[in-house]
Parts: C-alpha cells; sequence; structure tokens
C-alpha cells in the first residue's frame, strides 16, 4: 500500500491502512507529512508528530521523505515551501 501526502490528515491515513489492512504486508509513506493549511495551530502540529513517531516505529511501515519534509530538516532558500 502506497500513501502519498499526508499533509497532517494522518487520521483519514490510518482509516486507508486499515481498510486494506488484511490486503497488504507493508505500508509505505511518500512523505508531506507537514504542512495542512485546513489544520492550522500546534495541536494538530503536535497530534501529526504524535502520530508519525508511532508510525515510524512499525517495522511494516516505510517512511520516505519529500519536499515538505525537506524543508523542515534542512531550512534554506531551496528547500523551503
Amino acid at each position: 500500500l502506497v500513501i502519498p501526502d499526508v499533509h497532517q490528515n494522518f487520521e483519514r491515513a490510518e482509516e486507508i491502512v486499515v481498510a486494506h489492512g488484511a490486503d497488504c504486508a507493508s505500508v509505505v509513506f511518500l512523505g508531506d507529512y507537514l504542512d495542512c493549511y485546513e489544520r492550522p495551530g500546534l495541536e494538530a502540529l503536535r497530534a501529526t508528530l504524535v502520530w508519525l513517531r508511532a508510525s515510524l516505529r512499525d517495522p511494516r511501515r516505510t517512511h520516505l521523505l519529500c519536499n515538505h519534509d525537506l524543508a523542515y530538516l534542512f531550512c534554506s532558500p531551496d528547500t523551503y515551501c
């Protein structure tokens, strides 16, 4: 199962995982975990990061980085989103 562009909508991502859980051995997230303009505020950001931390610990899941993630890891004009 491949899930792109979470953008803080991790609840929906989890719904998709649960719906297809019996059919897939692994899940690949393509990144862009943060920066959702429909869910501003620190609480939404914190909830997403708590989910991401738990998800990263699941050996059946692979997490890749994308442009929005790079902006947080390597803050520069070249990575700004």
